[in-house]
């Protein structure tokens, strides 16, 4: 894989996280706050657009995996990606 590759891929894999932890503190401000629960719903039905390239991009293309399913996947590889991000 090129280093541009590389590049695209880490930079994508950085866009959905920052996502991801959107949706999460969203959700946390749902639960504690009362705050309105369809802004999670909205802020979920959002995720980054895919980028023509990219093996994370592909895989998620190859599987057809929708909003809810990417959420998934990327929680369950912050631990080793962005470990900061669930403490």
């Amino acid at each position: 894989m090129t280093q541009i590759l590389l590049d695209q891929n880490s930079h994508f894999l950085k866009l959905e996280s920052d996502w991801v932890m959107r949706v999460l503190d969203r959700r946390f401000a749902v639960r504690s706050d009362n705050d309105d629960p369809d802004s999670v719903t909205e802020l979920l039905s959002q995720p980054p657009t895919l980028p023509p390239t990219g093996s994370y991009s592909a895989l998620l293309k190859r599987y057809s995996l929708g909003p809810a399913e990417r959420l998934v996947v990327m929680l369950a590889m912050l631990p080793e990606i962005r470990p900061e991000a669930l403490d």
